[in-house]
Order: C-alpha cells, then sequence, then structure tokens
C-alpha cells in the first residue's frame, strides 16, 4: 500500500515558534550523541546559501 507524502513549505521560524512539541513514545528513549549535534547544525549552517532544507518532522 503507498502512503502519500504530505510536504509544505515553512520557515524555521514558524516550526520552532511552537507553543510546544510532543514527542511520541517511542522516540523517548532515543537522545542524540555529541557528534550528531555537531554534525547537523554543521550541516544546517552548510545549507544557509541553499534556497530551501528538507527537515522531516
Amino acid at each position: 500500500m503507498d502512503t502519500p507524502l504530505n510536504a509544505a513549505a515553512s520557515t524555521a521560524g514558524s516550526i520552532f515558534s511552537a507553543s510546544e512539541f510532543e514527542v511520541p513514545p517511542y522516540q523517548r528513549e532515543y537522545s542524540w550523541q555529541e557528534d550528531e549535534v555537531r554534525e547537523f547544525f554543521h550541516d544546517l549552517q552548510r545549507s544557509l546559501d541553499d534556497e530551501t532544507y528538507f527537515l522531516a518532522l
């Protein structure tokens, strides 16, 4: 069965200005290590000149 992908363009401000975020129970035990956080922020930094950046939330 195919599941459709719904995508929409948003700004970082609109994503992170939400009053609350909910972490599903199956993800609550997962936490990033320092190297994963560093890699994510370096990736964001490298993408600043790009018109778009895909972030699955």
